[in-house]
């Protein structure tokens, strides 16, 4: 009997909701707010790429052509080490997200070479393979279609997230049902509609492949322990994460989680030491709220204003440190001058992420 590997993309990484960033209402004269509360960061730590593409040239390729067709007992013909095939599963799961359907393996060495037999999701069969990736081409081509002409790569990254975040559902249902599911995966995200973290992931992957723009899947643990996938992503020479998952906020999409550096990271969430590779992430210079003006080294109720006056819509507000957001929370939500703000009257509606220094006001 060959060696039994669970190791699925599907499975890499369960469920988690955003937790602690709710949008309550504030009335005036009602006296609800608390104060935020300081949160020290994990500790930090380096992932050294693990996988040698060079050193696996000779049958890997082959592998991902293999698996990429709808193989599901793929030969490999020489002798692979079972680390090795460790390594190489985990990182054909990253190079290509589009290959849905596997939830682990067994490993059969004979001789000079090496099969491995794929098990698929809860539910699929052989047959299903082609026809739901074709599904899964299509509703990914959709996307890049529906690009406006002339994006740069950043607006390109930001428009697909944007649109990952309102096509799917975070929906964990069917993850207490079913061992390895579509939940999991970038059809049920992109096709389906209905996901976990693992499936945004996947897909927000699959279209930067196909954008050419480099990244990859990371996973590890949110802070409250529970396990988390997530996206990284290099745009203008920058490398910076993303989560999708958590800037799916509802009817009105977030960008607190768009190209955020390690610190903020590690506030939120700490890395699996256990995968291929992980980069260092260092800046925030390209984050969605550095871009747009409204990433805050100080409070300013003047600065503010003059930010809300010159946007329609809600304000989506980012503060650099702990002090500068305790002020802004303080002042605003404390002291009631959020009324003050431009576009603001009666009741008010806010969302607050005290470990990303976030806050977003609708109006």
């Amino acid at each position: 009997m060959g060696r039994i590997v669970r190791a699925a993309a599907a499975s890499l990484a369960a469920a988690i909701l955003l937790t602690g960033c709710s949008a309550p209402s504030l009335s005036r004269g009602v006296g609800d707010y608390e104060p935020p509360e300081e949160y020290t960061g994990f500790e930090p730590y380096t992932i050294e790429q693990q996988f040698d593409y060079e050193k696996y040239s000779s049958w890997y390729p082959q592998f991902v052509a293999d698996m990429q067709s709808g193989e599901v007992s793929p030969v490999i013909g020489e002798r692979v080490s079972g680390s090795d095939l460790d390594l190489a599963v985990k990182q054909f799961y990253t190079d290509c997200p589009d290959v849905f359907w596997l939830r682990g393996y067994t490993e059969h060495p004979k001789g000079d070479q090496v099969r491995l037999d794929f098990w698929l999701l809860d539910g699929m069969e052989e047959e299903d393979v082609i026809p739901m990736h074709e599904e899964l081409v299509s509703a990914a081509q959709e996307l890049i279609d529906s690009i406006p002409e002339g994006y740069s790569d950043y607006e390109k990254l930001l428009y697909a997230h944007d649109y990952i975040a309102k096509k799917c559902v975070y929906d964990d249902s069917d993850l207490h049902e079913t061992v390895s599911g579509l939940w999991g995966t970038a059809y049920g995200c992109l096709v389906q509609g209905n996901a976990v973290c693992q499936g945004y992931a996947n897909a927000m992957q699959y279209i930067m492949n196909l954008l050419g723009i480099e990244g990859g899947v990371c996973s590890g643990y949110a802070y409250n322990g529970t396990s988390h996938a997530w996206n990284y992503a290099v745009v203008d020479g920058t490398t910076a994460w993303i989560d999708v998952t958590w800037d799916d906020t509802g009817s009105e999409i977030s960008h607190g989680y768009f190209m955020f550096d390690d610190e903020h990271m590690l506030r939120t969430r700490w890395l699996d030491k256990s995968q291929n590779y992980a980069p260092e992430c260092s800046t925030m210079d390209r984050s969605w709220a550095e871009v747009n003006g409204c990433y805050f080294t100080e409070y300013s109720l003047d600065g503010i204003s003059e930010y809300m006056d010159g946007i329609s819509g809600s304000a989506e507000l980012m503060f650099a440190d702990y002090d500068s957001y305790r002020a802004a929370l303080d002042d605003l939500l404390g002291d009631g001058r959020i009324w003050e703000l431009p576009g603001i009257d009666g009741s008010v509606r806010y969302q607050r992420d005290d470990r990303m220094y976030y806050l977003r006001i609708y109006r």
